[in-house]
Parts: C-alpha cells; sequence; structure tokens
C-alpha cells in the first residue's frame, strides 16, 4: 500500500473505530472482558451474550474431520454452526461479515457445506493484510467474525459460555497486532453463545394417568 493512501487508511479507521456499534438486538450487554494483550497492557472488551435452539441430534452433513467435531445449534430449524449463526445476526443487522475458518484458511457466509467459501470485501482483505503484518505476517489467530460497514470493520470472538473468560493466545495475538496497527479495543466484540432451555411440555391423561409429550 502506497504512503500516501496508507495515510488515509489510518485517519479513517481512526474516525471510525469509537463510533457506536449497531449491534443485533438479540444480544444481551454483559460486563465487560478484560484481556491481557501480548505487551502486557490491559483491554477491555464488550461482551455479549446471546441464546439458541439446541441441536439435539447431529445430522450427517458430509464435511471433514474438523467440521464434524463442531458444536451445532438449531436456526430455522437448520443446523448450523455458532460462528454462522452469529454472523446472520449482524447480517441482518446491516453487517457484510464472514467467518474466518482459521483452519482451512477459508472466509464462509453460509455452513460449509452450502459453500466453497466466498473472498472479503476489498477494503477488509487490506485491513486483515495489515494486521497480519503486525503479527509476525500471519493470519492466525484472527477473530472468528470479520464485519465490515462503510469502511468500518469489527472483530468478532464466537464462544461457549462454558469456556468461561479466557481467550486463547493467539486470540490475544491478534488483537494486539490490531491495536499496534492503529485499531481500537471498541472494534473487538465477544458474544458468548448458550443453548436455550427447551423445556417438554407434558400433559396428563386422567388424575393418575401417564404422562405423554405434548
Amino acid at each position: 500500500m502506497e504512503g500516501a493512501e496508507l495515510a488515509y487508511s489510518r485517519r479513517h479507521v481512526a474516525m471510525l473505530r469509537d463510533e457506536p456499534l449497531t449491534l443485533p438486538e438479540e444480544l444481551s450487554p454483559g460486563d465487560d472482558m478484560e484481556i491481557v494483550l501480548s505487551t502486557g497492557r490491559k483491554a477491555s472488551v464488550r461482551r455479549y451474550a446471546v441464546l439458541f435452539t439446541p441441536c439435539m441430534e447431529r445430522p450427517t452433513i458430509g464435511m471433514d474431520r474438523l467440521y464434524s467435531a463442531k458444536q451445532l445449534v438449531l436456526v430455522d430449524k437448520q443446523a448450523t454452526f455458532p460462528e454462522i449463526a452469529v454472523l446472520g445476526l449482524f447480517q441482518r443487522s446491516g453487517w457484510q461479515g464472514a467467518w474466518s475458518d482459521n483452519a482451512h484458511r477459508k472466509y464462509f457466509d453460509r455452513m460449509p457445506n452450502q459453500s466453497k467459501g466466498i473472498s472479503l470485501d476489498t477494503y477488509a482483505n487490506q485491513t486483515v493484510a495489515r494486521i497480519a503484518e503486525n503479527n509476525d505476517k500471519s493470519k492466525a489467530g484472527c477473530w472468528d467474525l470479520i464485519l465490515w460497514s462503510d469502511r468500518r470493520i469489527v472483530f468478532v470472538a464466537v464462544i461457549p459460555a462454558s469456556a468461561g473468560k479466557a481467550m486463547s493466545d493467539s486470540h490475544v495475538r491478534w488483537m494486539t497486532a490490531a491495536l499496534k496497527t492503529g485499531f481500537s479495543a471498541g472494534q473487538f466484540v465477544v458474544v458468548e453463545w448458550d443453548h436455550r432451555k427447551v423445556a417438554a411440555r407434558r400433559k396428563r391423561h386422567g388424575a393418575h394417568g401417564p404422562e405423554a409429550p405434548g
């Protein structure tokens, strides 16, 4: 990237980075997550919670071993990775974006058995490349979702609520590199997902009769 273009890009990032985010209404705000960066400094990242319907039976979806080991939730009665489910919420709120499948070095906006992958928006792709330069020239640790809107970039980590508060070392290194590139902690969001409790409805047959599924 040429010097003048890079300088403009950094100024533009600085203008946008602290603007309020438009977030899906399904996300419930929680306490900020404190992350210790690779530099030893601390950064506070906004954290939200979301509930999805559990996928009670694992369908045969013909994907490779790594995909088959991932957890699934139900969205519109379709088995979906939590990352794709959260991405869909942001898309309905006006964002464009992709799930960064770091294991396969691909980007998806749908389930991998429905797509061969997508390319990032040009500006988003340039941004990821710039951060990678400050991350030992590696895209490893890129947060799960890359979102963009009007040249604004946001990274989202999608983690199960059962995982606790710890972030992976690679995610921490990516955030550290992004802040070095000119991003702010306000451009990072953590979404913790959990299963919605589904109560089985039963009805009685007579005063002492057996109960049957509703």
